[in-house]
Parts: C-alpha cells; structure tokens; sequence
C-alpha cells in the first residue's frame, strides 16, 4: 500500500485534539458543578479575571470560509479543514498556542464580520486563512476597528513578513539597494499585497521600480483602482512595462504568488533578469517554477514556499511565533512591527548565510520576543513592558 498523505490522514483521523490540563479525578465538584460557579461569578464581577481563570490568554482561532484554500480555490469549508488543523498544529508545537481550527459556513464580508464579533469573547487572538480577496482585506480591516483581540491574516502578514525578510537578505548579500532595484511581483493576492504593503511603509512610498503583473494585467497608475489596494498600486511601474517578458528584463527580483505551476509563463523570461538575481516561487502546492528550472536559467537565488525547499519562504517561520507576542502583548498588528520582525529575521538568516533562517521552535521564539521588544519600546509603562517580558519567558519555558 502506498502511503499518501491522504493515507495517513485518514490514518490518524486528523492532526490535534484536546487534553485536560487540570487533575479532574476526585475534583469533579471543583472544576465542574457546584464549584465551578465561583470562577464565573467572579469574572462575572470582574470580566478582566476571564484572562486569569480559563484558557482564553492561550486560544485562538484559525478561521477560514474555505474560498481560498493554497492554490485550489474555492473548494468549500469541509475540504479546507486539513489546512485548518494543520496550521493549529504548527502553532501548538512551535508556540505552545491553543488553536482550534474555525471551518465556517459564511460567505459575505457581513457573515464573516458577524462571526468574529459572536466569537470574540471565547478567543485571545484570532488567524484568518484561506478566505478570497478582497473580502479578506475588508474583514480584516473592519474587524480591527471593534475586535478588542489581536486579528492577523497569515497570507497578508505571515506572507508578506517571510517574503521581505527573504529580499533583505538576498539584496544585502549581493550588495543590492531595493531602491534602485527592479522588483517584479507576478500574482496581485494576499501574499504579493501584504509583502507590497510593507515595501511601501520601508521604502517611505518610493516604490516605483516595484512592478505588478496579474495574469494579463501590468498594473500602473491608470488601472491601479481596479484592485481592492489601489492606493499602493498607484505608485508602481513608473518605468512603464506592459507585460511579464518586458518587466523582468533587467530586473533583479522575481516574487511569483500566483498560481501552481508548472507552465506559469516562459521559463526564457528569466534568462534576461539582472545577474545576481533572486526568484520566489511561492505558489502552492506546486510552485511557479521549480529550483531545478529556476538553476537551468541561471537564477542566482532561489527559494519557495515548499516545507522541503532549503530556502523555505513561508508563513510557517512567522505567524506561530507573531501570535505568541501578540498575544503576550494583547496589541494588534500593524506593518511596522511587520518590518522589524522581518528585519531581524534576515539578520539571523544571514549569519548562516542563508535568506530565511530554519524551521525550529528557536525561530519562532525570536519572532514572538522581537514583537513583545517592538511594542515594550512604544509602552509608556515600564511596569506593562516588565510584565511581558515575565509573561513571554514564563510561556517559553513552560511544558
């Protein structure tokens, strides 16, 4: 019998389940009836106490609608469950975060806004996943404003982080400034458009030399509003490319987060980029190009979101350990600590000579100690930023 991943799936039946953290034999009448209700009338006194006495400082929710699930589309909330679970795998080994896997049957922006808000006081953060764009960014961006807990969408922002971190390094270690550089971005989705977002915010909005392409579309200042982030858009190609071929002549990096390959453009367009070079090919589950096409064009740097790539640039490396600072910090995310993140991961990457460092429970715990750093230096009490830093050492250290 062969062993497929569907194989062993079905095998274990699904990838988490719950535990009892309490000694419940001979207890049963403090942590349920009668006892139970004094820890509510308390919190019902004093509704801060739900962070102190029940598992919400540590649960999140990862939450999908299922339209967009990898690179498969919109296959429906059942079939996107495995993802699910995956990621509340990958946050429980990494960053010891309760996640529980949110497969919902919601498929306006209002639904999906309702649900988070219904929700919210069960939850310390939530992980938005696999929802189609533009309604992603609209959630996202609307549940900001009410949610009174830390909200990532891991495309976006896990995405985006990896993705720039990946570029520092490659750009530092071929002496490149990305000022001066051309920078062709082939996919407008949530992955290409959070990275973009924090271009924009390092570069201070000079972004000129950043060109994208969409299947046929070259966006420029013209076309840019046809976007969900037309804003940013608007400030591209200033060098007036209309397609991928014209783009990629000269230029030094290529950001592919569009479609699984194989087949996605001519390979040859590579051949005319700028030497040294860098290509990510992040589609999934099979990238836009493969790094022995990638070698054969004489790519100089080469990395994709596949978990068995040396050059691993995926949202894996952040968003267990982006969680843990947030939920430490009960802050919310914003591109500026997107880009500090992404700025000591590529100095890490980079002592090792690589551009993403690897895939271990150390990473993740720099990420979520330079997120709790970030926002200790915006805290104007000494005494708060003292209290994370006891509370992130406390959540690393514990079994």
């Amino acid at each position: 019998m062969e062993i497929t991943p569907s194989f062993l799936h079905k095998l274990y039946r699904g990838k988490w389940e719950l535990r009892v953290r309490v000694p419940l034999a001979r207890n049963l009448h403090v942590f349920y009836t009668p006892g139970v209700a004094e820890p509510c009338q308390s919190i019902a006194a004093d509704s801060a106490l739900v962070w102190d006495m029940t598992n919400r400082w540590n649960t999140i929710g990862v939450i999908s609608n299922g339209t967009r699930i990898l690179g498969l589309g919109n296959i429906g909330p059942e079939a996107g469950l495995p993802v699910m679970e995956g990621k509340a795998v990958l946050y429980k080994y990494y960053a010891g975060i309760d996640a529980i896997p949110l497969c919902i049957r919601a498929e306006t922006e209002e639904a999906i806004l309702a649900f988070l808000s219904a929700i919210e006081p069960s939850l310390g953060g939530i992980n938005l996943e696999d929802i189609k764009q533009p309604d992603a960014f609209n959630v996202l961006t609307e549940a900001r404003k009410f949610l009174r807990i830390p909200i990532i969408h891991d495309d976006m922002e896990g995405t985006g982080i990896i993705m720039l971190a990946a570029v520092l390094a490659s750009s530092s270690m071929a002496g490149l400034k990305l000022e001066s550089e051309k920078i062709v971005l082939l996919g407008a989705g949530s992955a290409n458009m959070g990275f973009l977002q924090l271009l924009d915010e390092l570069l201070l909005g000079n972004i000129g030399n950043v060109i994208v392409v969409d299947r046929d579309l070259v966006y420029n200042s013209e076309n840019s509003q046809q976007h969900w982030m037309g804003n940013i858009l608007s400030k591209t190609n200033k060098l007036g490319s209309s397609n991928l071929e014209e783009a990629l002549k000269g230029a030094s990096f290529l950001i592919a987060a569009s479609r699984p390959g194989p087949g996605v453009f001519p390979l040859e367009y590579l051949r005319n980029m700028k030497k040294p070079n860098t290509v990510l090919s992040l589609a999934n589950p099979v990238p836009e190009v493969s790094r022995e096409e990638a070698c054969a064009m004489g790519v100089t740097i080469y990395g994709s979101g596949r978990s068995d790539d040396p050059n691993q640039v995926n949202n894996s490396l952040i968003f267990p350990g982006l969680m843990l600072g947030l939920l430490v910090t009960q802050q919310q995310y914003n591109t500026a600590v997107g880009i500090e993140v992404a700025k000591a991961l590529s100095e890490l990457a980079m002592k090792k000579q690589r551009i993403v460092p690897q895939m271990d429970s150390e990473v993740h715990q720099f990420v979520a100690r330079t997120v709790v750093e970030h926002f200790s230096k915006k805290c104007a009490s000494k005494e708060n930023a003292s209290m994370w830093a006891e509370e992130l050492n406390w959540r690393m250290n514990r079994k």
